[in-house]
C-alpha cells in the first residue's frame, strides 16, 4: 500500500466528478474520474520517501482520448512522484513512442478514436517486453478481450475508477505492492 496522507487518500478516492466529454473522434462518452481539484497538487519536493527512487524515477505515458480524463490521470500520477507524459490518440502515442524505452509503464484507454490500445500495447511488447501496461475501459464489450489482457498479465480498470484504484494498479504493474 502506498503511504499518502489520510486526507489526500480520502479526497482522491471518494470525490468523483461526473464528466461528459467529446473524444477527438466526436463520440459523446460519459465517465467519472476523481476531481482534479480534489487531488493533491504535485509537491515541489521529491516523492514521498517510502515510494523509493524506482518509483520517483518511473516514467508513465497516459493515452486517453477524453482530454479531461487524461489530464486528471496525469495529475494524480504526477502528484505521487511519477514522470508523466500524455497522448490523446494512438497517432500521438506512436509519435511519443518513437523512443519507447524511456517509459516504464503505459496507461491506456482500450478504445480510442483512432484504434485500440491493446493492439498498440502488443506491438510495443514485441520489441520492449519490460514496459508495463495498465488499461482502462468504459465499455463492457471490451472485456471480451480479457483473454488478451490475461495472457500478458495486464490489468484493466473499469471506468469510472478511483484515484486509489489507478495508483494501486500502477504500483502493482511496476512491482511495488505491499506496505
Amino acid at each position: 500500500m502506498v503511504s499518502r496522507p489520510r486526507e489526500a487518500r480520502r479526497r482522491c478516492s471518494t470525490r468523483v466528478t461526473r464528466l461528459r466529454a467529446r473524444s477527438r473522434d466526436g463520440c459523446r462518452r460519459g465517465g467519472s474520474a476523481p476531481a482534479a481539484a480534489e487531488c493533491p497538487a504535485p509537491a515541489a519536493e521529491a516523492a514521498p520517501a517510502d515510494r523509493g527512487d524506482a518509483v520517483a524515477s518511473a516514467s508513465i505515458l497516459v493515452i486517453e482520448d477524453m482530454l479531461e480524463l487524461g489530464r486528471i490521470a496525469q495529475r494524480i500520477l504526477t502528484a505521487q512522484g511519477y514522470h508523466v507524459a500524455r497522448a490523446a490518440s494512438l497517432k500521438e502515442a506512436r509519435e511519443v513512442l518513437r523512443d519507447p524505452g524511456r517509459y516504464d509503464l503505459i496507461f491506456s484507454d482500450v478504445i480510442l478514436g483512432d484504434g485500440n490500445g491493446i493492439d498498440l500495447a502488443e506491438a510495443i511488447q514485441r520489441d520492449h517486453p519490460a514496459i508495463r501496461m495498465v488499461f482502462a475501459s468504459g465499455y463492457a464489450d471490451e472485456r471480451v478481450r480479457l483473454d488478451t489482457l490475461n495472457k500478458h498479465g495486464w490489468r484493466c480498470l473499469a471506468k469510472p475508477y478511483t484515484a486509489q484504484e489507478l495508483l494501486d494498479a500502477v504500483d502493482e504493474a511496476l512491482g511495488r505492492t505491499g506496505s
